[in-house]
């Protein structure tokens, strides 16, 4: 028997997932993106099993800044946050994120180091450490748009934006 899900990839298995939590969500609640990784971790963990998760299993997802566990029959899957460290960013680094950024119109809020309508990229940098949850959390912020964070005034939601150009442009930002 083929494993649960496998005929979905892991990019569709995260796009549906990150969709359905960010659509039924309670409201006033953060959103972060699922990513494709994410999900081949947890079919590698759970690659034995044969059976649907119970409702209990589900709901002992416990997930919380630092770590999140889910309980899978006997197989306990654990998920450590990892800080990436900067990196020094020469002229060429990141030249397709800056090219991303460039297409949307996030310009017309933001600059690298002047406040506008929203904050600027390097104070977004200064708030946030650069780890995965970040740059998840982030990533669902610049699709999903808000407002909240940085004061009333809300960010336009870029849906059509990939949830892996997110990131790009995310790491790019928390990179400053």
């Amino acid at each position: 028997m083929a494993p649960l899900g496998a005929a979905n990839s892991d990019e569709w298995v995260s796009n549906v997932l990150s969709y359905v939590h960010y659509r039924f969500r309670p409201s006033r609640t953060d959103f972060t993106v699922i990513t494709p990784e994410e999900v081949k971790k947890i079919r590698t963990l759970t690659e034995n099993r044969s059976a649907l998760f119970t409702i209990s299993e589900l709901e002992n997802f416990q997930p919380t800044e630092k770590s999140a566990t889910v309980v899978a029959t006997s197989t306990t899957v654990a998920k450590k946050e990892t800080a990436t460290p900067k990196r020094t960013v020469t002229p060429s680094a990141f030249a397709t994120e800056k090219q991303l950024l460039a297409k949307l119109d996030c310009a017309a809020c933001h600059r690298p180091d002047v406040k506008l309508v929203g904050p600027s990229y390097k104070a977004i940098a200064q708030k946030y450490k650069r780890s995965d949850i970040n740059v998840n959390k982030l990533a669902g912020k610049v699709i999903a748009g808000g407002s909240g964070n940085w004061g009333t005034t809300p960010m336009i939601p870029h849906p059509a934006l990939s949830t892996a150009d997110a990131r790009k442009i995310v790491r790019y930002i928390l990179s400053l």
